[in-house]
């Protein structure tokens, strides 16, 4: 589908949902949009930590971005076109915290091997290994991935950067802020330590937890892994969105942005 005109409205939507957009789904059937999380493709955000972001060029694996949201809804209405693109960092957010998907190894399919190396080459000298893959050239997901994904801080590509990308003609898109990549701590080994339940071992003069420097190794090392688990995690999750759970979610997040 040739990307359909549109109005100055629609633009500031696409570029910046804003806050209470991100905790409402605008279209009428969302599980539509599932699948299209599957066909997503990641770059890396490599301001302050580091974070995966929707590739602003090629989204998609195997289809135009307008064409797979218009199929996916059965419509080529410009408007039901931007809500259902907007909603998928909501139907993003929900699978990170109730899609299922076991630990494994887990071929990529969206991009390749060398593509997620070449994106994590910026932490240092970069082996397969280091950065997730097995022998095999799978990717490793593990439980503490896992339980870093349930946690990850998905927003909307680059905040005041979005205006640009779709000025040429580009995709903002669902984004993980590379700053608090797993929560609101000052330091993302913080967050990690708490999320991954790792032993108190060490405290700062005042009191506060704080990590061993073999502590800080292991979860500095895991999040160069990010980039590849986060792939192979979207890749092959599954969602439901009528299961008890997501719609109190989402009943939550509709009162918030009501109110």
């Amino acid at each position: 589908m040739t990307r359909p005109t549109l109005t100055r409205e629609q633009e500031a939507t696409l570029a910046r949902p804003g806050y209470a957009r991100e905790l409402r789904l605008l279209t009428p059937d969302p599980q539509r949009l599932v699948p299209l999380i599957g066909q997503l493709r990641f770059e890396l955000d490599g301001a302050e930590s580091g974070a995966p972001q929707t590739d602003t060029v090629q989204p998609l694996a195997d289809a135009d971005p307008w064409d797979a949201v218009a199929d996916a809804l059965g419509t080529d209405d410009p408007q039901a076109l931007v809500d259902g693109w907007v909603d998928l960092v909501v139907v993003l957010k929900l699978a990170a915290q109730f899609g299922q998907i076991a630990p494994g190894a887990y071929p990529l399919r969206n991009v390749t091997a060398a593509r997620i190396q070449d994106l994590v080459s910026g932490y240092g000298d970069m082996t397969p290994e280091r950065a997730g893959f097995d022998a095999n050239g799978d990717v490793l997901l593990t439980p503490a991935h896992i339980r870093l994904q349930r946690n990850l801080q998905w927003q909307w590509t680059f905040d005041d950067g979005a205006e640009a990308v779709v000025a040429r003609g580009g995709w903002p898109g669902p984004a993980a802020d590379p700053k608090r990549v797993y929560g609101n701590m000052s330091f993302i080994a913080l967050d990690m330590h708490r999320i991954l339940e790792l032993p108190i071992e060490l405290r700062t003069p005042e009191g506060y937890i704080d990590l061993t420097e073999t502590q800080l190794a292991e979860v500095m090392a895991l999040h160069v892994t990010l980039q590849a688990a986060t792939q192979v995690f979207v890749e092959n999750v599954t969602l439901d969105l009528t299961t008890p759970e997501v719609a109190e979610v989402l009943a939550i997040w509709e009162g918030r942005a009501a109110n």
